[in-house]
């Protein structure tokens, strides 16, 4: 098994010193080069080349720098593994747009960051969605069914079956999906012969019908991170999206189980 080189950023120095020690004790852990320095961050991944880069995201101008290098290096940030002060969506939405495999929220056990790093190292994070979360808790039974009735949507709903068939399209087309809902709101029209404004209409409905029943938080606890927001209404596009998203992760999962 080929052994990990690791890059530890934090401008905390002493932590690096304590983290570095704990972790050069793994037999998997090949080296850990650390560095407390924002500058030079990005210099320094391009120059050792690590398997996997832990940075902590206090370190803001390093985070930029890496958001150029992810530019000039789209593969640069797969190995990515983001530790942050306090949890939000918005560290989230950061943590997916810089590429990261996988993010904490300080302060980190040493073990449990070991464990992650270990993961990516081998290539076999699960998916982020269900960080936390046992197997049984997370794929037994219909995903799309469980998500839409914790949320309140009826399954008699016609927005329901729009909804499902929506989802069965696109996850079914994979990579060849060509991000143009419209397109999909034809398919299904067609197939239960009627329109495509009624097919978004309806959608939309039963969108907005899941939000009144105010079971937001409930679902977002299922699912392990907050996939939607309480107090914003999804437009029928990005809930559905959100939708795919789980379903693909389910499908991973269950692959790395095989």
């Amino acid at each position: 098994m080929k052994k990990i080189r690791l890059l530890l950023a934090d401008r905390n120095y002493h932590l690096l010193e304590a983290l570095s020690s704990y972790l050069k004790k793994n037999r998997e852990i090949e080296d850990v080069i650390t560095e407390s320095e924002e500058g030079k961050l990005t210099q320094k991944i391009c120059a050792e080349t690590p398997d996997v880069t832990i940075i902590d995201c206090s370190m803001k101008k390093g985070l930029k720098d890496l958001e150029e290098l992810k530019k000039l290096l789209p593969g640069a940030g797969q190995k990515l593994i983001l530790l942050f002060s306090e949890g939000t969506a918005k560290v989230e939405e950061l943590a997916k747009s810089l590429g990261a495999r996988d993010w904490l929220t300080k302060p980190v056990a040493p073990g449990e960051l070991l464990k992650r790093i270990l993961a990516a190292g081998r290539n076999d994070t699960m998916p982020p969605v269900y960080r936390g979360k046992t197997l049984p808790q997370n794929i037994g039974g219909d995903i799309v069914l469980k998500i839409c009735t914790a949320l309140g949507i009826g399954t008699r709903l016609s927005g329901y079956k729009f909804l499902r068939e929506c989802v069965r399209i696109i996850t079914e087309s994979g990579t060849a999906f060509s991000g143009k809902i419209e397109e999909v709101y034809r398919r299904v029209a067609a197939r239960y012969s009627t329109t495509v404004e009624n097919v978004e209409r309806l959608i939309r409905y039963a969108i907005s019908k899941a939000w009144k029943n105010g079971q937001v938080e409930k679902v977002n606890s299922m699912l392990g991170r907050d996939a939607f927001w309480q107090d914003k209404v999804p437009g029928c596009a990005e809930f559905i999206m959100t939708l795919v998203s789980v379903v693909r992760d389910v499908e991973a999962l269950a692959a790395l189980q095989t």
